[in-house]
């Protein structure tokens, strides 16, 4: 669930919580974990909430600063296990002519960083989305993604995506994200 609105005309302020499902597959990777061979190969649930900020500082130009998981939601495998995310604090700059977005973001999450670009382009005058991005970062990170969205009366809106790791875990069957907004 995404909450979202705008302080003045330039400035713009959300809140997201976000149920997310976590499964791992077996290959050679996972076999040499002790938690899989103690636990399974089970999913796990848990609950993130983001929160962020956006100002548009010059005609089609926009910064953007989100804080995702600010609440660090245990991720652990096992019942008892503690497996908290760091929180992520993703900096972005956005050039968005009308039908069109194309982006760029820094990510820093404990040590790591991450640069992410993206393009979305809008159709049936912005009621239809298509997007695709390109992730890369430290410890050999590199992804792709896609997705797109529909949007019915600008109140209400139904988004999905697909992430796929290009490097790293290899039997893994990438990662599906299904949102639902709601404009108040």
């Amino acid at each position: 669930m995404c909450i979202r609105d705008s302080i003045e005309e330039y400035y713009s302020v959300g809140v997201n919580a976000k149920i997310m499902t976590i499964t791992y597959g077996r290959d050679e990777y996972t076999r040499e974990f002790a938690v899989f061979k103690e636990h399974g190969y089970s999913t796990k649930l848990a609950l993130g909430i983001d929160v962020g900020a956006m100002y548009n500082f010059i005609g089609d130009w926009y910064f953007g600063l989100m804080l995702k998981d600010i609440n660090r939601p245990n991720v652990g495998l096992a019942q008892k296990s503690e497996d908290r995310l760091k929180t992520l604090i993703n900096p972005g700059v956005v050039y968005g002519p009308p039908d069109l977005n194309v982006a760029v973001d820094i990510a820093f999450q404990g040590e790591d960083v991450s640069v992410l670009s993206g393009v979305e382009k809008w159709f049936k005058e912005n009621t239809i989305a298509v997007r695709g991005g390109l992730t890369l970062g430290t410890r050999n990170e590199a992804g792709l993604s896609f997705g797109g969205g529909y949007y019915h009366d600008e109140r209400f809106g139904v988004n999905y995506g697909f992430g796929i790791p290009l490097s790293g875990l290899k039997s893994i069957y990438g990662t599906h994200k299904l949102s639902l907004s709601f404009k108040f």
